[in-house]
Order: structure tokens, then C-alpha cells, then sequence
């Protein structure tokens, strides 16, 4: 016969958790309804999508929605339903809203690692990015290695850990573990809408890895042109070298500064069909050139096109730094690699484009 049951003692952690459980709101029942609609300011749904009528939290967010659900019609901007209510704001506590330190502007780019974060790992940067990720015995280890602390781990553990979420830059996304970031995490860091990478589709994720890691952060370069926009209210002539992924077009466009031409070098295919993706799917107007090879845009033929379209208003373009990143070992010859030797393509195209702006000019 079995003895009688011992009441079970929780620890002071355990009964906070219990209570924050109980108390604060994870955005469901009616105090969540009416975060989600709007009705309280302080949530989730702060602004309104003209078309469709779906909620989003900040500006961003509802660009990335236009961009991947109304890409046809134009953008307009949304309605903001905490300025749109009249009434005071309520006495009740904000609803609790789950989401990550680390943050872009207002919008929270790591969502649900807030809660998982140890304080310990004090990271405000991420590594470079790679087209290979950490293995799961590596991220089994850190959770094992973790486990076995109960508690506060020792200061090796610690060292060891933090030195693999930099190397790989994992993020917590549960209790004690840690995984690589998924491609479209790394898309929103570096400001493009989520499966911006696809390309359509048929594009590989070590491709869309690679495509990402030789990319502009969209938002910083957005920053950096929104000086054009009052100077090209009808639309500007763009000659973008390297183009990649597209990520000065796309600050172009978010701009809203029309990009009446566009001449694009970029030698990879898999870059190309997201150049075109992103394109179509913006419902672009202007005229899109490309060239494949850099060397293949000699003086004759950058004289041909700037006198076919009157000049171009901006070069754009980050040659290859292949062989001047960090983490290249093998090759690391700087400017007189094969790759990074394209930066003197690259002054070659502006010299050639500004004496020909001259000479325009003068006649």
C-alpha cells in the first residue's frame, strides 16, 4: 500500500511563472480580440490595410503584406486605428505583447526569442552570413551541455556557448536551445519582405544564403537615398552594378521614386530571376536592361545608353568582397582577388558615366 502523497513545495521562479501565466495577456480570449481589432492602443493591430482590411502592428510590416498580397495595386498608406479612436485611453494594462529585443526601427525582427534570451548572452550584432549552417549534434550539444548546469551555468559552458551562437548565429527560440536562423529571418534583418529570395521559386536555400550575404541592409540604404525623392518626382535613370538581389531597387521603391530606367549588370542567374521576380511582382513601369558581365559594358556602349535615355541620375552597386571578407581563408588576397578585383570595374563604369555627363552637358 502506497504511502501518502507529499505536497509538492514550488520555488519562489516557479510561482512567478505561474502567476505571469495566469495574468498577462498572450494575445487570446477577449482581451485578445480586441488587441487584435484595434480596440485597445498599446497592440498588436495598430494599422489597417485599406484592400483587405488586416491588422499589422507597424509600417513595415504592413509594406511587407502589401508587397507579397496586393502587389498589382498601389500603395496607399493605412488606416492608424490608435489615432482613429477618440476615446481616452483605458485604465486596463496594455495587453503583453511577446516578441524580441532586437529590433529594426519599431519592429521586433526575431519574434518569441524575448522570453528564451539568457542574460548572459549579451550579443547586439550577428556574424557574417553563411550558406552552411550549425549541425544538430552541435545544437544538441549546447542544450545538453546546459541541462546538465541546473541552473546558472559555469562560466566555461557559457564561453563555450556564446562562442557557437557567434560563430553560427544561433538564437534562442526555447528553453537551453539554440538554432541557426532561417532564411526568411535573415531576409527581414536585412529589411526585404519575407521569400524575397524565392525568385519565383526553383531557387536553392544555399543560394538564397549566398544571394543574402552579398546584400545591402535595405532600410540603412533607404535612409542614405531618401534625399532623392523631392530631387526625381517623376522618376529617375539607374545604372546598378552588381545588382544582386535587388536591394537598391527595392529602397528605390519603397521610397516610392519611380525608376523610369534601369540598367542591371549582374552575372548570377539565381540573382537575376529575383531581380525580375521583385519587379513583376512591384508592377514596375520603367524600362529593365540587363548585361551580364561588367567587362561587357565598355565606354561605347555606356555612351550608346546614357544618350538613348538621357544620363543616368545614379550609379548604384557593392562590388564583390570576396576576397576581403574575414572569414575567407582561403584567398584572402584583398583588391588583387578574383572577385574583389571587380571594385575597379566598378570605378572604371563611374568615370566613363561622369565625363560622358560632361560632355552632355557642355553640348
Amino acid at each position: 500500500m502506497t504511502g501518502k502523497a507529499k505536497p509538492k513545495k514550488h520555488t519562489a521562479k516557479e510561482l512567478q511563472a505561474k502567476a505571469d501565466a495566469a495574468l498577462t495577456n498572450r494575445g487570446g480570449g477577449k482581451a485578445g480580440l480586441a488587441d487584435r481589432t484595434g480596440k485597445e492602443k498599446g497592440g498588436h493591430a495598430k494599422y489597417e490595410c485599406p484592400h483587405c482590411k488586416i491588422t499589422a502592428p507597424d509600417l513595415k510590416t504592413m509594406q511587407i503584406h502589401h508587397e507579397s498580397k496586393h502587389p498589382k495595386l498601389p500603395y496607399e498608406e493605412p488606416k492608424n486605428l490608435h489615432e482613429a479612436l477618440a476615446a481616452p485611453e483605458s485604465s486596463k494594462p496594455k495587453p503583453g505583447i511577446r516578441g524580441s529585443l532586437k529590433k529594426i526601427g519599431d519592429q521586433e525582427v526575431l519574434p518569441l526569442t524575448k522570453n528564451w534570451w539568457p542574460t548572459w548572452d549579451t550579443r547586439t550584432k550577428l556574424n557574417c552570413i553563411f550558406t552552411v549552417n550549425a549541425s544538430s549534434q552541435l545544437t544538441n550539444r549546447i542544450r545538453s551541455a546546459l541541462e546538465a548546469s541546473r541552473g546558472e551555468p559555469p562560466e566555461e559552458i557559457k564561453r563555450y556557448v556564446i562562442e557557437q551562437c557567434k560563430k553560427w548565429n544561433l538564437i534562442w527560440v526555447g528553453k537551453n536551445k539554440a538554432v541557426p536562423l532561417e532564411v526568411n529571418e535573415i531576409e527581414t534583418l536585412m529589411g526585404f519582405p519575407i521569400y524575397h529570395t524565392r525568385g519565383g521559386g526553383g531557387i536553392s536555400r544555399a543560394e538564397r544564403l549566398k544571394s543574402l550575404s552579398n546584400s545591402f541592409q535595405v532600410d540603412t540604404l533607404a535612409y542614405h537615398l531618401s534625399v532623392l525623392k523631392p530631387l526625381f518626382p517623376d522618376g529617375i535613370n539607374v545604372l546598378s552594378l552588381f545588382t544582386g538581389i535587388g536591394g537598391g531597387e527595392l529602397a528605390l521603391h519603397r521610397l516610392q521614386i519611380p525608376m523610369k530606367t534601369l540598367v542591371s549588370v549582374e552575372i548570377s542567374q539565381a540573382n537575376k530571376y529575383i531581380l525580375r521576380d521583385f519587379w513583376e511582382r512591384t508592377n514596375q513601369k520603367g524600362v529593365l536592361i540587363e548585361f551580364e558581365d561588367v567587362q561587357d559594358l565598355t565606354k561605347d556602349i555606356i555612351v550608346e545608353l546614357m544618350k538613348q535615355f538621357g544620363g543616368f541620375d545614379i550609379v548604384i552597386g557593392g562590388s564583390p568582397c570576396n576576397n576581403l571578407a574575414g572569414g575567407n581563408r582561403v584567398t584572402p588576397n584583398c583588391l588583387e582577388g578574383e572577385q574583389s578585383l571587380m571594385f575597379y570595374e566598378y570605378c572604371r563604369v563611374l568615370n566613363v558615366v561622369r565625363q560622358t555627363a560632361k560632355e552632355m552637358r557642355r553640348s
